[in-house]
């Protein structure tokens, strides 16, 4: 073998080792965002947790029997997160949380009660329904303050009444004071029999510490019930300007429900959608 010969013959070796251990590289990376898939899509950024939706509201009796509610499919057995099928009960190291619903076989119960009618025919009269599918998440968090001040559009002050204004962040469920109750944006996604996914999107209510229906750390989500008003907020350079006119909700018990084949703002109509979410950390 020539000089040039050994001296090419190195330089294969080495671009093979190289190229080698890129592989190696490459499929350790592609192991771990598989082991660390998680069921929601993406890769695993938080930790696991149990879901339950309480069996009585307390609050809504949106028809005269109160049956409207959510329900879990099977009474007082958790949901529970599951790596790398099944339910996907998840909190986020930034905070939100999503609750995913129908990986494992298991499903949701809606009871459907109409509240008023809307622009588009919704197939399903009321009665109890198990989703074929079934997400909820959280969104930005909200200041709470009492006392609306009023506008142009509605200047009648209101000193009793919630007032939310929107933070422009997401809400951080890992942040939040024991005892302390909290304003969220979330959403709920399901779908009943069919491939057509309904959307609600509302505020709800957190409350953090020890629940009073299990007796343990977690945290409460809940509709809100009264009535209360939501300003949104433009950033203008580091402030956060409300923006007028602020929204009346006379209750996010109350949700309209939409979907794609309800478009150029049209909906379904108003329902009553009542639930209390428990969520507490996995043992």
């Amino acid at each position: 073998m020539t000089r040039k010969e050994v001296k090419m013959s190195g330089k294969i070796r080495i671009g093979g080792l190289v190229f080698a251990a890129a592989l190696i590289v490459l499929g350790a990376w592609f192991a771990f965002g598989q082991a660390n898939q998680d069921p929601c899509g993406g890769h695993y950024a938080g930790e696991g947790l149990k879901a339950l939706f309480w069996p009585s509201y307390g609050l809504a009796t949106c028809n005269s029997s109160g049956n409207c509610n959510v329900l879990n499919d099977i009474e007082g057995q958790y949901y529970r997160y599951m790596v790398p099928g099944g339910d996907c009960i998840y909190l986020y190291r930034d905070g939100h949380v999503f609750v995913g619903i129908g990986n494992s076989g298991r499903d949701v119960v809606i009871n459907i009660d109409q509240f008023s009618g809307g622009s588009c025919p919704f197939p399903y009269p009321n009665g109890t329904y198990h989703t074929t599918e079934f997400s909820l998440r959280t969104g930005n968090g909200f200041t709470p303050s009492i006392g609306f001040k009023g506008d142009e559009a509605n200047p009648t002050p209101d000193p009793n009444a919630l007032v939310l204004t929107d933070t422009n962040a997401k809400f951080n469920f890992k942040a939040l004071k024991t005892g302390e109750t909290y304003y969220c944006q979330t959403s709920i996604k399901f779908k009943l029999g069919s491939s057509i996914l309904y959307e609600h999107h509302f505020q709800a209510k957190v409350y953090y510490g020890v629940l009073q229906e299990t007796g343990a750390l977690g945290w409460r989500v809940t509709p809100i019930d009264e009535y209360y008003y939501v300003y949104d907020v433009v950033k203008v350079g580091k402030k956060l300007i409300p923006v007028e006119p602020a929204t009346k909700h006379d209750s996010s018990v109350y949700g309209t429900i939409i979907s794609a084949n309800c478009p150029d703002n049209k909906n379904h109509g108003t329902y009553c959608l009542p639930f209390k979410l428990i969520l507490e950390r996995l043992p």
